[in-house]
C-alpha cells in the first residue's frame, strides 16, 4: 500500500511541476520527499509542494502553531531518510534514530521483521510515513488553496464562517481536542537525550480527522 501512495504522488508531482517530466519509477523517495518539503539552511526557508498549498497564516497568532506543524512533518521525512538506507541517521542532523522508539512503531513507521523479536537494527523494516502526512502529500487536507473548492467551501460553511481566519482558529481547537485524546506513544518521539519532542502536534488545515469530529458533532445535533 505505501508503495503504491508513493506512486501516486510522485505521478501527481510530475504532472503539476514539483518533480522533473520524468517516468514515475525513475524518481527516488527521497527525491519526493524534497518535492513536498525541502528546507533551506542558509535561508532557513521551507518550499515544496507543502508551502504552496498549505501557506503560512496571515493571522499571526497562528504562525507559532503553524512552524510547529510544519517543522514536525519536515523531521518525519528527514527520520525517514535515516530509516528507509538503514543509517540510523537523521538527514541533515547527527541524531541518531532510536530503532526501539515506541512512537516510531505506534506512528507505524517501522515494524519487526520477525514479530516474535524485539525490533532492532537487523529486525525492522521501514513501512512509511504516517498516514497523516500522507493526506497532505496527496492534497487531501483542505486548506484556501485545496484543488477542489467545494470541500474548502463546506470548512468554512460547517464553521459558520466566511474567513479563512477562523476557520483556521477553529480547525486548531478541534484538532487540539482530538490530539489530546491520543496516547502518549502515538505523539511523542523520544530522543537519545530523553528530551521529549512532539511529533503529531495539532493543525490549522482541515485534516480528516477535523472532517470526521465535525460530521459527528453535526450527527449529534439531528443536522446530517
Amino acid at each position: 500500500m505505501g508503495n503504491y501512495i508513493y506512486e501516486v504522488i510522485k505521478i501527481k508531482y510530475v504532472r503539476e511541476g514539483y518533480l522533473p517530466d520524468l517516468p514515475y519509477h525513475l524518481i527516488s523517495d527521497n527525491e519526493l520527499y524534497d518535492a513536498f518539503l525541502s528546507y533551506n539552511s542558509d535561508s532557513q526557508s521551507y518550499s515544496g509542494y507543502f508551502t504552496h498549498i498549505y501557506t503560512a497564516p496571515i493571522d499571526t497568532s497562528l504562525l507559532d502553531k503553524y512552524t510547529t506543524l510544519i517543522e514536525a512533518i519536515y523531521r518525519h521525512l528527514c527520520i525517514a531518510k535515516g530509516l528507509a538506507d538503514h543509517t540510523l541517521i537523521e538527514y541533515g542532523s547527527n541524531d541518531e534514530i532510536s530503532i526501539k522508539d515506541e512512537y516510531l512503531v505506534s506512528s507505524g513507521m517501522v515494524k519487526a521483521l520477525n514479530p516474535n523479536r524485539e525490533i532492532a537494527v537487523d529486525n525492522y523494516e521501514f513501512v512509511g510515513l504516517p498516514d497523516w502526512i500522507y493526506a497532505y502529500m496527496l492534497g487531501n487536507v483542505i486548506s484556501n488553496n485545496s484543488d477542489d473548492e467545494m470541500d474548502y467551501a463546506d470548512l468554512l460553511k460547517s464553521f459558520n464562517t466566511e474567513s479563512y481566519d477562523i476557520m483556521q482558529q477553529q480547525c486548531y481547537i478541534v484538532s487540539s481536542g482530538w490530539i489530546q485524546k491520543m496516547p502518549e506513544s502515538y505523539l511523542v518521539y523520544h530522543q537519545s537525550d530523553n528530551h521529549p519532542v512532539i511529533l503529531r502536534p495539532a493543525t490549522i488545515f482541515g485534516e480528516p480527522h477535523i472532517i470526521k469530529a465535525i460530521r459527528v458533532e453535526e450527527a449529534s445535533r439531528g443536522i446530517v
